[in-house]
C-alpha cells in the first residue's frame, strides 16, 4: 500500500473521471474522533472563501459555482499530482 503524506495533496490537481479539471486542494478535512482520518478534500476560491466562513456572507450572483468539499470516499486514485474521482463533477452531489 503506498502512503501519500497529507502535505503533498495540498495543491494537487483534482479530476473527475472525465478526466475535466475540477480545482486543486487547497486544504483538507480530518475527523479528531476517528484518529485524525481524512475525510474531505477543501477546493479551490470557494474552499478557502468556506474555510474561512467567508463564502456566506458574499451575495450569491458573486459566489463561484464549484464544490468547495469533495468527501475523501470520491476519491479513486492519486497519480502524482492528480487526485482522480469516481465520478464525473456533473454527477457528483453539492456539499
Amino acid at each position: 500500500m503506498r502512503t501519500n503524506r497529507l502535505a503533498d495533496l495540498i495543491g494537487s490537481a483534482i479530476v473527475d473521471a472525465s478526466g475535466r479539471r475540477v480545482g486543486h486542494v487547497v486544504e483538507v478535512a480530518v475527523d479528531p474522533d476517528d484518529d485524525f482520518a481524512l475525510t474531505a478534500l477543501i477546493v479551490g476560491t470557494t474552499g478557502w472563501l468556506d474555510r474561512l466562513d467567508i463564502h456566506r456572507a458574499l451575495p450569491k450572483r458573486t459566489r463561484r459555482h464549484e464544490r468547495p468539499r469533495i468527501p475523501w470516499t470520491d476519491v479513486e486514485r492519486i497519480d502524482g499530482l492528480t487526485i482522480h474521482l469516481k465520478t464525473d463533477e456533473s454527477e457528483a452531489p453539492a456539499t
